[in-house]
């Protein structure tokens, strides 16, 4: 492994793992070769895989909250937002919070704070307002340093849609996802969340 402690080998033959791969060099009394090589040849191929293990299932109640809560945005804003996924292992319990947001039709800046003592933060969810649920260019730059479960609503004039993909050392994984709640107009939205959005009001 190419690491600061490491000065070589006099081996004729050694697999040197790198940052930027996997190298095999090569000696001998007419040639020494470098050359950065896709795998061990003599082994099995193993392709990328991905098995979530949450500590919990993550419950409707969340899902129904975050719609709720971009269609609130959508009819004052017309906009996009963004919800962050947290656990607290202390509750074992999901937790959303809305950080500060300036929103406008497609674009959302958003602040992320520290996260609070004896949390995880696992993903994110956001809105693609009127448009279908997906994970666009930007969404997908936004997210490549990331790690977690990211989730977008979509639809939100119609029947909203979503989608969830799991992002790993910036691979993504495309999760499968409940089914969305059909109404929301009963579920109560937090005064916080909605403080914590600023932009320009429908007229």
């Amino acid at each position: 492994m190419k690491d600061g402690s490491f000065s070589g080998s006099d081996d004729s033959m050694y697999y040197l793992l790198a940052a930027d791969g996997l190298y095999l060099t090569r000696r001998s009394k007419f040639f020494t070769t470098e050359l950065r090589v896709q795998g061990l040849p003599w082994l099995e191929n193993h392709g990328e895989r991905v098995q979530l293990h949450l500590p919990r299932p993550l419950p409707d109640s969340i899902l129904e909250q975050a719609v709720a809560f971009f269609l609130a945005v959508f009819e004052r804003f017309g906009s996009e937002a963004i919800l962050l996924l947290y656990y607290a292992s202390d509750g074992d319990r999901y937790e959303l919070i809305a950080p500060r947001q300036e929103v406008a039709p497609l674009t959302c800046h958003y602040d992320i704070q520290p996260t609070p003592p004896g949390w995880l933060r696992v993903g994110s969810l956001h809105s693609h307002g009127s448009l279908e649920a997906g994970h666009s260019d930007i969404d997908a730059r936004d997210e490549q340093h990331e790690d977690g479960l990211h989730f977008t609503v979509g639809n939100l004039q119609g029947t909203p849609s979503m989608s969830c993909e799991l992002v790993i050392d910036g691979r993504r994984f495309e999760v499968p996802v409940p089914e969305v709640p059909p109404s929301t107009s009963c579920v109560e939205v937090p005064e916080e969340w909605l403080g914590a959005v600023s932009g320009n009001k429908r007229a």
